[in-house]
């Protein structure tokens, strides 16, 4: 059984960014059969609380010292040395037994800490987004987009480090994916807006931006607003919210994911949550709310992808006012969506984890919207036809309207796509549902036959279709001619037995969940 430690830390000054991706990827790793546990200091805001009602084990290494002026950045971070960190990190790590994973996501940290704790763990991940430093590690994970990132920690790593670069890797919550293909369709009319600022909002901007939509008076435009941790900000929130009908008040919720589904534009900052409105297509006016997030919004806003309003203090109750009449006149650009969607398809947790788990490399993912025409294209491959019981090509506007009928029923369809984990489609497997048995279709991407794909991508299809679906029975239809799906099934210990025909054999077992 795997074990795996985080070390990660959140307060009023840090925020909980970190923190919430690293509960994020603790839950999927958690889903996957690992012992995971948290190493935190206690900081005025922390999360450590929050992080135990999740079920983890929260080490926590005693209270931040004050920071002064003049004091050391990385001590500024940890609130302590950072020999005492390391050490005191390392006496934790002592006791649990030399992990098998450390991630550690923590501005405080550099190769100078990572050195001391090499020897107490088998590997170590760091989650960074400055690449402003030197890193001991196995991993690097940095989600974001920005200018020169494939280059910017080439001198920074060891060489053996792999390096997870970009949104394909954005730590998200599960409910984001499950979204991400299903997302109805945006008019152009803006009828609903969200407005979230995370966890910290020192400029009250949750507040002002209430109040700035209140003055454009459109009254049939509904407002859900998601109000800070800190009580003085969420106080201002809902004194504002209360002069206005049309505004609903949410706290404390588990995810965003839902909300942003049904709104038409975002209000919020530049951090992590970016990667989340990109995901379900949300088109979004952003103020940056720290120096990290700078070259995320430059990005972002020169894809034209998001409208960066400016950055914290900059950004007055006029300018709020004027970007939110512009938009909402503008209306919802579908472009813009159709390019967030196709950047950010909210797998990236997933394919983090599967590398932390050593598995076969293969990412296993819900087929949506974007993928119909790939679809179609294998299907119409040749080889694909010709083991197929019907060999004709099939049509276009046939194929499409067979598709959306599918997508749109996972009661009696499930699809799924399998990637390698830089994201290349290598194959899809679909599970129908016929007199109680899930019956399977799946094939290998043209490009990649002859590879030795089949039994990895099927196997990581029925683990996910475990996922979603509990329990039932599963079944292989395959003609007595197709030797090499024949192999697959056996090598996956289905049963065979003689089929309705005698042209065909079947293959059938119980769904095994994890």
């Amino acid at each position: 059984m795997r074990r795996i430690v985080f070390r990660v830390d959140a307060s009023s000054a840090i925020g909980i960014g970190h923190a919430a991706r690293c509960l994020t990827l603790a839950s999927y790793l958690r889903g996957e059969g690992a012992v995971v546990s948290f190493i935190c200091r206690a900081h005025d805001g922390d999360l450590s609380g929050i992080i135990e009602k999740c079920g983890f084990v929260v080490h926590r290494l005693g209270h931040a010292a004050s920071v002064h002026n003049g004091i050391a950045a990385k001590t500024s971070w940890l609130g302590s040395p950072v020999e005492v960190d390391a050490r005191q990190s390392a006496d934790v790590l002592a006791d649990e037994g030399r992990p098998d994973w450390l991630i550690v996501d923590h501005y405080g940290v550099d190769a100078e800490w990572e050195r001391v704790l090499r020897p107490a763990v088998k590997r170590l991940m760091v989650i960074d987004d400055l690449a402003n430093r030197s890193h001991e590690c196995d991993v690097l994970l940095d989600q974001n987009l920005v200018t020169g990132q494939d280059v910017r920690y080439l001198d920074k790593v060891p060489e053996h480090c792999r390096i997870l670069l970009g949104p394909r890797f954005a730590l998200l919550d599960r409910a984001y994916a499950e979204l991400h293909g299903r997302v109805d369709p945006r008019q152009r009319d803006v009828r609903r807006v969200l407005v979230s600022f995370g966890g910290t909002d020192r400029s009250n901007l949750t507040a002002r931006t209430v109040a700035a939509l209140g003055s454009l008076s459109i009254p049939h435009m509904a407002i859900d607003v998601v109000v800070p941790m800190d009580e003085r900000a969420a106080a201002a929130v809902r004194r504002e919210a209360s002069l206005l009908a049309n505004v609903r008040v949410y706290s404390n919720l588990p995810t965003l994911a839902q909300l942003m589904a049904e709104a038409d534009l975002a209000v919020g900052a530049a951090g992590a949550t970016s990667w989340e409105r990109l995901c379900l297509g949300l088109p979004s006016l952003v103020v940056t709310l720290a120096d990290n997030q700078r070259p995320i919004a430059e990005s972002l806003s020169q894809l034209k992808l998001i409208t960066w309003l400016g950055h914290d203090f900059e950004v007055n109750d006029q300018i709020l006012k004027d970007g939110l009449a512009s938009a909402i006149s503008a209306g919802v650009n579908q472009k813009q969506v159709e390019e967030s969607l196709a950047l950010v398809d909210g797998r990236g947790t997933e394919r983090v984890c599967s590398i932390l788990s050593a598995t076969d490399g293969i990412f296993v993912r819900p087929a949506g919207r974007l993928d119909k025409e790939l679809l179609l294209k294998w299907a119409n491959d040749p080889v694909t036809r010709l083991n197929s019981f019907s060999s004709k090509p099939i049509s276009k506007a046939s194929h499409e309207e067979w598709f959306v009928k599918r997508l749109t029923c996972p009661a009696a369809t499930r699809i799924y796509l399998a990637e390698t984990e830089h994201g290349t489609p290598i194959g899809q497997t679909r599970f129908d549902l016929k007199d109680s048995i899930w019956e399977i279709d799946y094939s290998v991407a043209p490009d990649f036959r002859g590879r030795r794909l089949a039994v990895p991508m099927l196997n990581s299809a029925l683990r996910r279709f475990a996922e979603d679906v509990i329990t039932g029975r599963v079944r292989g239809v395959v003609k007595v001619d197709n030797l090499a799906s024949l192999k697959v099934f056996r090598a996956l210990g289905f049963e065979s037995r003689v089929g309705d025909s005698k042209d065909v054999v079947w293959f059938e077992r119980e769904l095994i969940t994890r």
